[in-house]
């Protein structure tokens, strides 16, 4: 009877060691998925694509910007990225990021630097601090539930 209790056991802590291994994989794997959609969304507006940038967001997306009211669903966001001003030149570089992932929510924080430049202007830098809050989807994607950023000028400008 005693053999039987250790077999069991030792069955017992098996499974528990392989769901550990496979819960770090999922969890390594989502990350990966996860770490593509941001790669994807900074492309879109890398490129100040409005219908790549809206796609990035999930269907009830929420936008909360410096130059506009609160921005509630995609196509919403999409009107409005549709009538910004686009700058001749526009690049942004990170200066920190931080990504973390619970479950099926998750969300990025960054510090970044951005470079305008609008054919009657001087060139500009505006500095960019933002968050997204990012949902995984019933697909398996990831999208951008909530963003909201906060833009300054540097100092001495």
């Amino acid at each position: 009877m005693k053999q039987n209790h250790h077999f069991l056991l030792g069955c017992f802590l098996l499974a528990l060691i392989c769901f550990s291994c496979n819960s770090k994989q999922n969890e390594k794997r989502e990350m990966d998925k996860l770490l593509s959609a941001i790669s994807e969304n900074d492309n879109a507006w890398n490129n100040l694509n409005a219908n790549k940038i809206a796609a990035m967001f999930a269907e009830n997306g929420t936008a909360l910007n410096n130059d506009s009211e609160i921005l509630k669903g995609r196509e919403a966001i999409k009107r409005h990225l549709e009538t910004m001003r686009k700058p001749e030149k526009f690049e942004f570089k990170r200066d920190k990021v931080e990504v973390t992932l619970k479950g099926n929510m998750a969300y990025e924080i960054v510090n970044q630097t951005i470079s305008l430049k609008y054919l009657d202007k001087e060139p500009q830098t505006v500095l960019n601090k933002y968050i997204h809050v990012w949902e995984k989807q019933k697909d398996g994607s990831w999208k951008v539930l909530i963003d909201m950023n906060n833009m300054r000028k540097p100092a001495g400008e």
